[in-house]
């Protein structure tokens, strides 16, 4: 067999993964329950002393099994439906909903090998920016609304008015 010299971070992530799989095989559907205290005591009992899962998606899996797996996709696909929205508008919404949509696959990527939104700064800032989409949304709605009245009241005018 060739032997493999895999980095410490690398090969505790790859422990780390391992009982978190084993972690969800015992309790697939809801979980052990949320908050870090449990996946370090999970990860405790096959020799892993590490406090979290160093990923989103298997520290998610193991607290909240299948169903919270299927929560934080539903949110992603909302925050995905509201990006779209967004680059649809056109002009300067389109770059700013390109921006939106490359911090949105810069946090699902990051959260990969990283514990996302398990710290108070990195959930403000998530925050922050879901609150910048939606408002920025809303303007671009306005916008549209707006528009759309100007082309109506434009369109009327030009109707000759019956004698």
């Amino acid at each position: 067999l060739l032997a493999v010299d895999l980095e410490s971070s690398t090969d505790s992530r790859l422990k780390m993964w391992e009982a978190c799989l084993k972690l969800i095989g015992e309790r697939p559907v809801f979980g052990y329950g949320a908050g870090c205290e449990t996946t370090a005591e999970g990860l405790a009992r096959f020799g892993v002393n590490k406090p979290h899962a160093h990923s989103l998606y298997f520290e998610m899996a193991t607290e909240l099994g299948i169903v919270g797996i299927l929560f934080l996709g539903v949110v992603f696909a909302f925050i995905l439906y509201d990006i779209i929205k967004l680059i649809r508008c056109g002009g300067e919404y389109q770059k700013l909903g390109i921006a939106f949509l490359a911090m949105l696959v810069g946090f699902a990527v990051a959260s990969a090998t990283e514990f996302t939104l398990q710290t108070p700064k990195e959930l403000q800032f998530f925050m922050i920016i879901l609150g910048m989409l939606e408002a920025s949304k809303r303007l671009a709605a306005n916008e549209a609304e707006k528009k759309i009245a100007k082309e109506k009241e434009t369109a009327e005018e030009k109707i000759p008015a019956e004698v």
